[in-house]
């Protein structure tokens, strides 16, 4: 996903929120996720509350996948997700909306 481009006006900016839970505990979303010194993705963290802001330049759907990629992180097999308090099993292909609840939920070590 390249950098946002300088002196460009943002055609959307949207916040879903993103709760990771592994083992019944929540994770901490990292804050500065897309964020570099010389380089703002459009799809990146400010802080580790789990909103995702998408401020992109153009108007295209941008996707939980994506966000993903650009964190470095995969999808556990194991991992259940609920949108907005209902299950879904698109993970990668989610697309991202403004407001949108998004839970993933997961177990490590053998746990159940």
């Amino acid at each position: 996903m390249p950098c946002l481009a300088p002196n460009v006006p943002l055609i959307q900016h949207i916040h879903p929120h993103l709760t990771i839970i592994v083992n019944g505990k929540n994770q901490i979303i990292p804050s500065d996720i897309g964020i570099a010194s010389n380089c703002e993705k459009a799809i990146h963290t400010h802080n580790g509350t789990g909103l995702i802001h998408v401020e992109a330049q153009d108007n295209r759907q941008y996707t939980l996948g994506e966000f993903f990629d650009v964190w470095g992180r995969a999808f556990p097999s194991n991992a259940k997700m609920m949108v907005n308090g209902k299950q879904n099993y698109e993970f990668g292909n989610l697309v991202l909306q403004d407001k949108q609840e998004i839970i993933i939920e997961y177990q490590t070590n053998g746990k159940k």
